[in-house]
C-alpha cells in the first residue's frame, strides 16, 4: 500500500476556524526534527471570489504542489490538485448528493470513482473546517470522527481527531489518525497545534502532501509547519 500522506498541509487545514474565504495565509515547512530550522518549503493561500488557491513552493520558487478549491454557497463545488514533484494530478467535482473523482499518475490510466457527499465526509482542503464545525464535541468529548477523501489513493477513509491531555489552556494539541488500525500502520499520525481562543491552526507535525528526493526516488516529506495570517 502506498503511504497515505495524511494532510498536515494547511490547505487541508485552514488556519481560521471560520474558514473565511478572504483569508490570506502563509506558512513555512521544516524537516521534522531539524533543529537548524532551515525552510524546505513555503506555503501561500490566496483568496478568490469563488474559493481559494494554495501553492507550495521550494526556496528557489519552484511550485511543488498547487491546489484550487471552488465553493458554492459555502460548500464544495470543485477541487483540483497538481503534484508537480511526482507528475500527478486530479480533481473532485460536486454533483448534488455525490462527488466524482478523477486522479492521474504518470504512465497510468486515470482512476475514477464516486463518493456519497453528506455531513460526514470532506476533502483535504476543507478538513479543518469540518473539524471546527464539531468543535463542541472535540472540547467536551475529546474526539470527533469523519471521513476524508484521499485523492491520490482514490478512496475515502474514516479518521479520528483526539485532543491530548497535555494541551495547555491556550493551545489545544490534537492527534489526527486513521480509525482503522491496519491503515494506521501505513499512515502515521499527524499532530495539530490549535489556538483555543482564536480557533486557528498555528502549527502541525507529521506527513505532508510534499515529497523529498532521496537518491533516485521521491519519498513523502515529514515536516513541522507553522502558519500565520498574512497582511498581503
Amino acid at each position: 500500500m502506498k503511504t497515505a500522506q495524511l494532510l498536515l498541509i494547511p490547505s487541508l487545514l485552514s488556519p481560521c476556524i471560520t474558514f473565511a474565504q478572504t483569508l490570506t495565509i502563509d506558512g513555512k515547512f521544516y524537516a521534522l526534527g531539524d533543529s537548524s530550522k532551515k525552510v524546505r518549503f513555503f506555503y501561500k493561500r490566496r483568496p478568490a471570489s469563488d474559493g481559494f488557491t494554495s501553492k507550495f513552493t521550494t526556496p528557489d520558487g519552484q511550485i511543488a504542489v498547487k491546489e484550487r478549491v471552488w465553493l458554492k454557497n459555502g460548500d464544495l463545488s470543485r477541487y483540483e490538485i497538481e503534484q508537480f514533484q511526482v507528475n500527478e494530478k486530479g480533481w473532485i467535482e460536486r454533483k448534488k448528493d455525490h462527488v466524482l473523482l478523477n486522479y492521474s499518475k504518470q504512465g497510468e490510466k486515470p482512476d475514477e470513482d464516486r463518493f456519497e457527499w453528506n455531513n460526514d465526509i470532506t476533502i483535504p482542503p476543507l478538513m479543518f473546517r469540518k473539524l471546527v464545525s464539531r468543535w463542541e464535541d472535540l472540547e467536551k468529548k475529546g474526539k470527533v470522527n469523519f471521513r476524508v477523501i484521499i485523492p491520490h489513493m482514490s478512496d475515502s477513509f474514516q479518521f479520528k481527531f483526539k485532543s491530548l491531555d497535555n494541551s495547555t489552556a491556550d493551545l489545544l494539541r490534537v492527534k489526527f489518525s486513521p480509525s482503522s488500525f491496519i491503515l494506521s500502520i501505513f499512515a502515521p499520525s499527524v499532530y495539530f497545534e490549535i489556538n483555543r481562543k482564536l480557533r486557528r491552526l498555528v502549527a502541525a507535525e507529521g506527513m505532508t502532501l510534499l515529497y523529498e528526493r532521496k537518491g533516485t526516488s521521491w519519498t513523502p516529506f515529514k515536516a513541522r509547519s507553522e502558519f500565520i495570517l498574512s497582511s498581503e
